[in-house]
């Protein structure tokens, strides 16, 4: 195996014993965050589940389990279709406060939004960016890009914090999570280029409102 940073054959401790599946990340020693896997797991395992051997039936006539075939309840196709034609926008509404509950659209993309998975997939793509920023020279052949990387290198911390939060297991506040998916994959975001507002104000909003209570969001709410 080969470290992203070094080139060469990688001895580290926390590198012996995964597998090639692992999705390495430049500079990682830099920007003080393990490497990971798209759904977050660091222990080499496959995506899916290996079951043992089952025993051999015995001779004869065995019970036969009874299977319900009454299809699950959940989110039709149509729905979940509706769901991601409309990303953009209901996670702008999620970001503003609008209830979930307000439409079955809302619903599904907040349940989305608080899923390990998704939770997976947004910090990853922040690790690969603060990557990228620590990279020696590579990538970046504008003013703009220099830029752009330069303030993530100076607010890594703030993103280092809001990946450890996305990545622990406690509940996280849903309007916290649709500001961290329009920082994530809102293109005009101040992840991805220098704007009107800062980087460090845009993680720092979503970090906090990630632990923002139901009582909390009242009183802002009445407040407005």
């Amino acid at each position: 195996m080969r470290c992203s940073r070094s080139r060469g054959p990688c001895d580290r401790r926390d590198c012996r014993g995964l597998s090639a599946s692992i999705k390495w990340v430049s500079c990682g020693d830099e920007i003080g965050l393990r490497t990971h896997r798209p759904d977050a797991r660091q222990d080499g395992r496959w995506w899916h589940t290996r079951y043992p051997k089952e025993a051999d039936m015995p001779t004869g006539i065995s019970h036969v389990p009874q299977f319900d075939s009454r299809p699950s309840p959940g989110p039709t196709l149509s729905l979940r279709l509706r769901t991601r034609w409309r990303q953009n926008r209901l996670d702008r509404e999620l970001a503003s406060g609008v209830d979930p509950a307000s439409s079955p659209e809302l619903t599904l993309r907040a349940a989305q939004l608080e899923s390990q998975a998704v939770r997976s997939r947004h910090a990853n793509a922040i690790v690969e960016m603060l990557g990228r920023a620590y990279e020696p020279n590579l990538g970046r052949f504008t003013v703009a890009g220099e830029r752009q990387h330069a303030e993530i290198r100076e607010y890594a911390d703030n993103l280092r914090a809001l990946v450890a939060r996305l990545r622990d297991a406690r509940p996280i506040d849903i309007q916290g999570a649709a500001m961290t998916a329009r920082l994530v994959n809102d293109r005009s975001s101040p992840l991805y280029r220098v704007g009107d507002q800062g980087l460090r104000s845009a993680v720092l909003s979503a970090r906090l409102a990630l632990d923002r209570s139901p009582q909390v969001r009242q009183d802002l709410a009445s407040a407005a």
